[in-house]
């Protein structure tokens, strides 16, 4: 007998359960150094908000404003980009303004919906999909509010909600547990790598330095017109920046035809994926390793190595590198790291043999972490899996 819950009851429309609203166009030439942050679309990832570059404005806001002041708990959705990505606004946040592109949903009676399930009604790759497939524009994608209102949740009992929290809640703190599992290994290796060639950001004058492009060669990626839809279907994956993570890149949800991928970009197994535009530092620089032959869009630049370069060497030469990268990055409005200035970019390149000892050591950790890794996506699978069956038609 199945332990899920069965729905008692019809689905309501979001417009029902909660007000929401949009952001207001704060002008940033205005933002000071304290005062009301404003959350804006690049504060918004999935699950959760990330403090990059914060941005305030002056604590006395007018009349006409004050309606864009966020409370606690608020759910935050974004409505460009990256669409249908969702975040609950912590204390630690406030006081907060909504900037534009973002919708804030404000339960209206938390007696029929609670605020946790809610949370993970829309933080599942169901409402994430849901969201692409009515976005219009092809460079950018954008939702409006009017779809959002209009979007239907199951309203279970409150009783059948909290099982529902439990169990989401349950398997999303196992996932948490994981990624620090990985994290410890990811500092294991970077000691072992600082400890064998020093910190590549400050060279020592022990190994040549070289422009990366002169030890590897760097491919930008793109996207085939979404207007040939034969473009799209079962094929290579298309790789996009949320699958690099962690050092791995993950599976794409996305493929290309053999057509696709004609007019697509590839990287071959042994490359370096990184994302190279998006909307914050943070997310600027992150790399994984390619196992396979992929095609990627173009906010990523694949770095493949020459034969004198051993790709787990360079993954974390360039993760160790991340500041120096992102130097001279101008986030004022969207970051790029253009193939150009990353390829001009200077790094420490010890021998070959050097390179061939770090990287059997790695590799003895990968094993680990490869493992880790395979239970954050099993985890993640049954999470979105129980999402399915728990909002889904």
């Amino acid at each position: 007998m199945s332990s899920k819950p069965r729905f008692v009851g019809k689905k309501v429309k979001l417009g029902d359960v909660c007000d929401v609203l949009n952001g207001f166009a704060f002008k940033s030439r205005q933002y000071v150094d304290k005062g009301i942050r404003i959350i804006r679309i690049v504060n918004v990832q999935k699950g959760y908000l990330e403090d990059s570059k914060p941005c305030f404005y002056p604590v006395k806001l007018t009349d006409s404003l004050k309606q864009y002041i966020l409370e606690e708990n608020d759910l935050l959705v974004s409505l460009t980009g990256n669409v249908g990505r969702v975040a609950l606004l912590e204390k630690s946040f406030l006081p907060a303004a909504l900037n534009q592109r973002v919708a804030c949903l404000r339960i209206k009676d938390e007696s029929r919906i609670c605020k946790r399930y809610l949370y993970h009604a829309l933080n599942s790759s169901l409402f994430e999909n849901n969201c692409v497939e009515s976005a219009n524009g092809i460079a950018q994608k954008n939702m409006s509010t009017t779809w959002l209102k209009g979007y239907r949740i199951p309203a279970p009992s409150m009783v059948e909600q909290e099982i529902i929290i439990k169990q989401l809640d349950l398997i999303q703190g196992q996932i948490s547990n994981v990624k620090r599992q990985l994290s410890e290994f990811d500092s294991l290796v970077k000691s072992r790598f600082v400890e064998m060639f020093g910190d590549p950001s400050l060279p020592d004058g022990r190994w040549r330095v070289a422009r990366l492009d002169s030890f590897t060669h760097v491919i930008t990626g793109n996207t085939p017109s979404r207007k040939k839809p034969e473009y799209y279907g079962e094929g290579i994956e298309w790789v996009k920046t949320d699958n690099i993570a962690n050092s791995f890149v993950s599976t794409a949800a996305e493929q290309l035809t053999a057509a696709g991928q004609e007019k697509a970009r590839v990287a071959p197994a042994g490359s370096i994926l990184m994302t190279c535009i998006a909307g914050s530092v943070k997310s600027i620089g992150k790399v994984g390793l390619l196992n396979r032959e992929v095609a990627f869009n173009q906010q990523i630049n694949a770095i493949v190595p020459e034969e004198d370069v051993n790709s787990k060497f360079l993954l974390v030469l360039l993760t160790l590198s991340k500041n120096y990268l992102c130097s001279s990055v101008n986030m004022q409005l969207k970051g790029i790291l253009n193939k150009s200035s990353l390829s001009a970019k200077e790094f420490p390149l010890p021998p070959l043999e050097l390179q061939q000892e770090f990287a059997a050591f790695a590799s003895q950790v990968d094993k680990s972490r490869f493992i880790a890794q395979q239970q954050i996506e099993k985890l993640q699978m049954l999470y979105d899996s129980l999402a399915q069956d728990y909002f889904g038609d």
